[in-house]
């Protein structure tokens, strides 16, 4: 298995904190970490994650169609799908 770019890492990181920021903005945070087994079927999986899986996790709310947001979001997206391809093999 081949190395995590570091920028991949940054993202992983901010990710991460950002996924803990709203986990304790509603405490939920604190009762995994009280209760880990009563939460683990939401958290842990046992078969394999496939990007599909990953891509339906998300739901993008986009800008009106033919702004310059909308563009910019767009390849944003077109990145992301590229990315959960390249992730899965």
């Amino acid at each position: 298995m081949g190395q995590i770019p570091r920028s991949t890492e940054r993202i992983l990181v901010i990710i991460n904190s950002r996924f803990k920021e709203g986990l304790m903005a509603l405490g939920v945070l604190e009762a995994i970490q009280v209760y880990p087994n009563a939460f683990r079927p939401a958290f842990c999986m046992r078969e394999k994650i496939t990007a599909e899986d990953v891509d339906k996790l998300f739901i993008p709310h986009c800008s009106d169609v033919g702004s310059n947001r909308r563009s910019v979001e767009a390849v944003r997206l077109a990145w992301w799908k590229d990315y959960l391809i390249d992730a899965a093999g």
